[in-house]
């Protein structure tokens, strides 16, 4: 079977991943099982086992599409050239899309593991930090150390505020690390 071709196999694999991220809004991942996902979704569970092996498969399949797309909305931040980098400014246009998904974002920074986290930094990193330090001479190494100190503190700020519900707009967030870091460009 021509998978990329057929509509009713990506039909199905769309309704595995939204019953999935449905599930995550009231259950943590490791409850969501196979057999209650056939049942709800009248799905045979070789179909099911088509598309995934386990529901961490489709876990991890839902993580890199998110992954990918918080990357791709990183490339709509422009900055003007008479201004200062603000990695702060990539950060809002994240947690915007955090909060739209806040479902997902809850059960990646909480249940789908440090792997799948390490790998979305990583990925941020090289595409947006070290090129940007590189270009004002700073050292790869140094970019990263930089980096690694503010994103633990990050992260934690990140986590409290999906597990509070993403109750402040996105601004707020961005205005409590920028005095946390005391930001100022350089």
């Amino acid at each position: 079977m021509n998978r990329n071709k057929n509509a009713r196999y990506h039909e199905t694999d769309s309704r595995i991943r939204n019953y999935v991220l449905n599930q995550l809004q009231t259950k943590p991942l490791k409850e969501i099982t196979v057999s209650a996902l056939c049942s709800e979704l009248k799905l045979n569970r070789s179909s099911f086992y088509l598309h995934y092996p386990d529901i961490y498969a489709v876990a991890d399949a839902i993580c890199r599409d998110e992954i990918n797309g918080l990357m791709e909305s990183f490339g709509e931040v422009k900055a003007a050239d008479d201004q200062p980098f603000d990695p702060l400014t990539y950060l809002l246009v994240g947690l915007k899309r955090m909060r739209e998904k806040r479902a997902f974002f809850y059960a990646y920074f909480n249940e789908l593991g440090v792997e799948e986290q390490r790998r979305g930094t990583q990925q941020f990193l090289d595409t947006v930090i070290v090129p940007h330090f590189r270009a004002q001479g700073v050292s790869e190494w140094a970019a990263t150390m930089r980096f690694a100190f503010s994103h633990a503190g990050i992260l934690a700020v990140i986590r409290l505020w999906l597990n509070d519900g993403c109750q402040q707009e996105p601004e707020q967030v961005i205005e409590v690390l920028r005095g946390c870091l005391r930001y100022d460009g350089s």
